[in-house]
């Protein structure tokens, strides 16, 4: 049990994919990527904010779906 089984492997593989794309924008410098591009840091600093929500919402949806099924599985209910 734990942790693990909270969820199907494919859903770990993908919320860890996304909070892998969520850590990498985080790391990615201005300096590097921004400036060159010709971008003023508030619109790096929207780009960075727009990935970070993205993999938010997108954590809570598959945590959302997947435990939606056994939610409705459950030996269990009040009613």
């Amino acid at each position: 049990m734990g942790l693990a089984s909270y969820l199907p492997k494919r859903a770990w593989a993908f919320v860890l994919l996304l909070g892998g794309f969520a850590i990498g924008s985080l790391l990615v410098p201005y300096d590097v990527v921004g400036a060159p591009a010709g971008l003023s840091f508030e619109t790096f600093f929207v780009v960075v904010s727009a990935v970070q929500l993205t993999t938010a919402l997108g954590i809570g949806a598959t945590v959302v779906y997947y435990r939606r099924d056994e939610a409705e599985t459950s030996e269990w209910r009040y009613e």
